[in-house]
């Protein structure tokens, strides 16, 4: 059988999961062993998944991220033109769609253990008249099986803390990129995190902290907790088979690994605006935690959020990230 371009960059076999399926028509699958699937993927990202991607929807705030690593790298319109791309860990399309757009005439690759959510990216795609230059894979992120010097870009938007290995990511890239390409990643940090596990302390210990609703104070306890969990490099213990989120990594983990795949560059910087950065970060777990406004919670709390926010000049909250970028150029 006469294989498309774009499927001669596999090492592996692929086959068209709608000849089992027809929802899944024009949806590959690179997966090998689809016994090991419930290891990596949890519910949320399977029946729960239009629940998930209308949840976690941001399109137009990646563009802007990855306009601003475009900018970083000095890729102009000509540079990201005709490019072959692999988009990690896809999902719904926060980073597809802003992909299509900036990078004319290119090839995509749109890949994810999530065949319902590929779905309902196929279905955007089509309804934006994107379709043309994606392709739909279901794909492991821990065996990108590519031929050598295949791609010009890698991107990940939010996909390596989920994964128990993301060296093997990595190490992926640098083989899979061509010479000069780049590998990009938006990623949450332990430093920045570590202050949230501190405020969140602060306001559960504070003489009034009683007066913080009780459902509040769960999810405050909760997030200190699953922020301690999340720190260091050891994943192996029993408990990280049920967390969807699995790391916080530290800039020294990402340039280790750069330097060991034999990458020439590996840059990192924040992805957040440094103005009352802790305050922004409590609102935006309250939202996407407890589905919940700030005036939930009590005055005097935000007055000790704001005071952590003004403790810190801005070249130390320049090093206190709690999301980057990863840029990893070969």
């Amino acid at each position: 059988m006469n294989q498309s371009p774009w499927q001669t960059l596999f090492k592996g076999e692929l086959f068209d999961l709608g000849t089992s399926d027809p929802r899944w028509e024009g949806i590959y699958s690179a997966v090998k062993d689809p016994t090991s699937i419930e290891k990596f993927i949890h519910e949320q990202f399977l029946n729960s998944a239009e629940v998930y991607a209308r949840r976690y929807s941001g399109v137009e705030y990646f563009q802007t991220l990855i306009c601003q690593s475009f900018d970083q790298l000095g890729w102009n319109s000509e540079r990201l033109s005709d490019l072959n791309v692999l988009d990690i860990g896809s999902g719904a399309g926060n980073s597809i769609i802003p992909l299509l757009r900036l990078c004319k005439n290119s090839e995509v690759i749109a890949s994810d253990l999530s065949v319902p959510l590929l779905a309902i990216l196929k279905k955007s795609l089509q309804e934006q008249n994107l379709a043309t230059h994606c392709k739909l894979v279901q794909m492991n992120a821990e065996e990108l099986d590519f031929h050598p010097n295949s791609f010009d870009l890698v991107l990940g938007a939010a996909i390596l803390h989920h994964l128990f290995s993301p060296q093997k990511v990595i190490q992926a890239c640098a083989r899979i990129l061509k010479p000069h390409g780049v590998a990009i990643f938006y990623e949450p940090f332990e430093n920045g995190n570590a202050m949230m596990k501190v405020i969140y302390r602060t306001l559960l210990e504070h003489p009034r902290g009683w007066l913080i609703r009780p459902g509040l104070r769960r999810f405050f306890k909760e997030m200190k907790d699953g922020l301690h969990l999340l720190k260091g490099r050891d994943k192996s213990g029993e408990i990280f088979q049920r967390l969807d989120d699995k790391w916080l990594f530290t800039k020294e983990y990402f340039k280790e690994l750069g330097k060991q795949s034999g990458f020439t560059q590996t840059q990192i910087y924040p992805i957040h605006g440094f103005e009352n950065m802790f305050e922004v970060q409590v609102k935006s777990h309250l939202r996407l935690g407890r589905d919940t406004g700030p005036e939930r919670l009590c005055g005097w709390a935000w007055e000790k959020i704001r005071q952590f926010d003004q403790d810190f000049s801005e070249d130390m909250k320049k090093d206190l990230l709690i999301e980057g970028c990863i840029m990893f150029r070969k």
